[in-house]
């Protein structure tokens, strides 16, 4: 792993690392997530932030990345934990990641499969602390799509949590109303 920052930084060198990071200890995985951590564009270049997606999954079957759902440690939902409490709670980052193509994937994968408390302090982070974010969010060709996403699992939860998906509508809907990606934000809201 002493070659890990390079690594993954090239096409060829991420793929290979996903795939070992499967079978090595969960410390060593916790030392490469620290090390990913490092990078200031973790999440916006273009091969690192495959990595990153890898570390969010939580090695899920499916994914695409080759990982042949192999449950791994640290979680998806641990990592999800550690994106919100610390990158993401700053609103700098969440702006950046969500605005460029590859950091927007991983703010969607990180709403999808954080925990339930993670998720809504990513959500108050979002729509309360700062209407200003709501409006940029909204209005930005990758970003929206992180608003579609919330949106998304605020409707999967709403069974068990109905005044969080009202609370959030309520905020963003009016200041979304007359946006171009408006439909598609809310289709979910709207269809439910």
């Amino acid at each position: 792993m002493s070659n890990f920052q390079g690594l993954v930084r090239e096409k060829v060198g991420c793929i290979a690392l996903m795939r070992l990071l499967q079978h090595v200890s969960p410390a060593d995985r916790a030392a490469a997530f620290a090390q990913l951590r490092a990078l200031p564009d973790m999440a916006t270049h273009q091969y690192s932030n495959v990595v990153l997606q890898y570390f969010v999954d939580g090695g899920r079957k499916g994914n695409g990345m080759g990982t042949e759902g192999i449950p791994v440690q640290p979680t998806a939902a641990d990592v999800c934990h550690e994106l919100i409490h610390n990158e993401l709670s700053d609103t700098q980052t969440l702006r950046t990641w969500s605005s460029s193509k590859c950091g927007s994937q991983v703010v969607d994968r990180v709403i999808r499969y954080a925990r339930k408390a993670d998720a809504h302090k990513l959500f108050e982070k979002i729509f309360v602390e700062d209407p200003n974010l709501v409006m940029y969010l909204g209005g930005h060709e990758f970003a929206h799509f992180n608003l579609k996403t919330a949106f998304e699992v605020l409707v999967q939860n709403a069974q068990d949590e109905p005044q969080l998906l009202r609370k959030y509508y309520g905020i963003a809907e009016p200041l979304l109303r007359e946006g171009r990606y408006s439909c598609w934000i809310f289709r979910r809201v709207k269809t439910s």
